[in-house]
């Protein structure tokens, strides 16, 4: 239902029934409505000359959902390969247990907003502030491999999001024959896990190779976060070392939090600039604020790989500090010795777990419009441009890797194990307009 009042104050509601055919008839069925606002302030008080539009609006909305994944719910069964004596054998299509009680999550999202336009709406502003609320939110969460699987499907209490986003268009210049416009884009997010169930305050997202790293969710904490081991350390602060007869490895803490596997601020820009028929377009790409474990550097260093085992190769390693027992450790660990000390460094998560914020060059598009062809009056518009795509890390600081890289495609972010660069691709597009 649509009212709306001279046209400046408008009031939506909506209504609907959802039923998921991947749930269990016995809880598949979600309602959920939404009603929302909107009043046009320019059009009701006279406003200064420089402010072209005024809009404020707020919402409150609820939307369900469900897992799309149709065989969660029973386990499902592949013949294997050969058998065994002559007989044929089964075995689980995957590694994930089924969950027959999954019901649909809902979310709840209340948002205040405006749109603004300045100077003729050469500079338009919209801005928006939200908070959203997740509940039964169904995730993947690991399990103990003694289970016979590896992952296991729940329901989670109540997770919420909090943020802003903000889009910002200008109109720089245009005359004729030319013009450039600006576009920014971001958006800010604060997440909370606030539940999870009555028998949890936490679960496992994700694990790296040999349990290096893991990202976790904890009630109270925000989703995805990575957690590992720093080195150990006396009351003094000096490091503690496992020392074994011309060598040693640096003893590592306990577990801890050492990053967010998610990054809350992204921002876009992208500018468009037209001369006659010509065109080009690029956009750039930053996140801010997460950070990776990275598996490749770990085994780097490991094998002596990475810059960090040059140290000492030519003279030996001199370290400082105490032994297990609390007693000075003063030594120099010859070269020969070094392979064992770096390798060591395995236990050592933090030494490997980076900020991962970048700066990218995300696309390039050079376009031209072909003239009209009289021959042809049907077609009203030619055109071809040259597209390319991830051209450029303008700014990062993960040595070695991408920052995009992920260990796997599920919702845990944060690790990285031997991830590959971005592929960086060149193409044409050819748009008929009729």
């Amino acid at each position: 239902m649509d009212l709306d009042y001279k046209n400046v104050f408008f009031l939506n509601f909506t209504g609907r029934q959802d039923w998921f055919s991947t749930l269990s008839p016995k809880n598949n069925s979600v309602f959920y409505p939404s009603i929302g606002t909107s009043l046009i302030v320019s059009d009701i008080f006279r406003m200064p000359k420089w402010i072209s539009y005024a809009k404020f609006r707020s919402s409150w909305a609820q939307v369900g959902g469900a897992t799309p994944d149709p065989y969660a719910l029973q386990p499902s069964f592949i013949l294997s390969q050969g058998g065994h004596n002559g007989q044929q054998l089964q075995g689980y299509t995957n590694y994930r247990v089924p969950n027959a009680t999954l019901s649909p999550l809902t979310s709840t999202t209340f948002e205040i907003g405006t749109d603004l336009g300045f100077f003729r709406n050469r500079l338009n502003i919209d801005f928006a502030w939200y908070d959203r609320s997740t509940t039964n939110d169904i995730v993947e969460t690991t399990i103990s491999n003694s289970s016979g699987a590896t992952t296991s499907l729940l329901n989670i209490g109540k997770m919420r999001n909090r943020g802003m986003e903000l889009l910002i268009n200008s109109k720089v210049y245009k005359s004729k024959n030319f013009s450039w416009d600006v576009t920014l884009n971001s958006s800010y997010n604060k997440n909370t896990v606030e539940a999870l169930t009555d028998q949890l305050n936490s679960i496992s997202m994700a694990t790296s190779v040999n349990g290096y790293a893991i990202v976790t969710s904890d009630v109270g904490r925000p989703y995805s976060i990575i957690k590992g081991y720093r080195p150990l350390t006396d009351a003094s602060g000096n490091i503690v070392y496992n020392v074994s007869g011309g060598s040693a490895t640096i003893a590592r803490g306990p577990l801890e939090e050492l990053g967010l596997g998610v990054h809350p601020w992204g921002v876009g820009l992208s500018n468009d600039f037209k001369y006659k028929s010509f065109t080009l377009s690029f956009l750039i790409d930053a996140k801010f604020g997460g950070s990776l474990f990275s598996g490749t550097d770990l085994y780097g260093t490991r094998m002596g790989l990475t810059k960090l085992t040059l140290e000492g190769r030519e003279n030996g390693l001199p370290i400082k500090g105490v032994d297990v027992n609390g007693k000075p450790v003063d030594m120099v660990i010859a070269p020969e010795n070094l392979r064992t000390y770096y390798d060591g460094m395995r236990n050592i998560t933090s030494m490997f777990v980076y900020d991962a914020s970048f700066i990218k060059l995300r696309q390039v598009v050079i376009g031209y419009k072909l003239p009209a062809i009289k021959r042809l009056p049907a077609i009203r518009e030619i055109s071809v441009s040259f597209v390319a795509r991830n051209l450029f890390i303008l700014y990062k600081k993960t040595p070695n890797v991408d920052p995009e890289s992920v260990f796997s495609a599920g919702n845990a972010q944060g690790i990285e194990q031997f991830g590959v660069p971005r592929t960086r691709s060149f193409g044409l597009s050819l748009n008929v307009k009729l």
